[in-house]
């Protein structure tokens, strides 16, 4: 749901698509996470084959999450999880979405500073992602359940009178 979601977002599915800043594929990979990605994996390849490789894009697309996803389990961030900011709730899918924009740092000064950090890229801000990608299963779901979906009650309960768990 997450993904599909982001390949109309960011490319409208076309994974030939490089737009004015560099970034490029289905889902407007940048340079700086290709050449980690290119690492970690220990693969080679020029942005003309990237470009031309669906299934290289979603095998970069399936490391980027996990990369993102361990970052919030190791910077103890999934504490956020079931919390609202700016109206939207906090979800991996809306984790996710931030860090697509902004990197994992990006996303992590936006939930510590309690949404007050929200960088705009001179289109949209991170806030803007957590919003339009709250609440969507991620990869490796079943039938798109989602353990990291906020229900109506989590956002009740994170949003008591003083707003104590509301990030603003």
């Amino acid at each position: 749901e997450y993904r599909k979601a982001l390949i109309a977002s960011e490319s409208s599915g076309r994974s030939d698509v490089v737009n004015k800043k560099g970034y490029m594929g289905l889902t407007q990979a940048g340079d700086d996470a290709l050449i980690d990605f290119k690492k970690e994996k220990g693969l080679s390849f020029t942005d003309e084959e990237y470009l031309r490789d669906a299934d290289l894009q979603m095998q970069f697309q399936d490391w980027y999450e996990q990369t993102t996803i361990n970052f919030v389990i190791n910077n103890g961030l999934d504490a956020y999880i079931g919390k609202v900011a700016k109206a939207f709730p906090i979800t991996m899918s809306s984790l996710l979405g931030m860090a697509h924009l902004g990197g994992n740092y990006g996303m992590k000064d936006y939930l510590e500073s309690g949404g007050r950090d929200d960088p705009n890229d001179g289109n949209t801000s991170l806030s803007d992602y957590g919003v339009k990608f709250a609440n969507m299963g991620i990869y490796g779901d079943s039938d798109g359940a989602n353990i990291n979906r906020a229900t109506p009650e989590d956002i009740a309960m994170s949003m008591p009178v003083e707003q104590k768990g509301s990030l603003g």
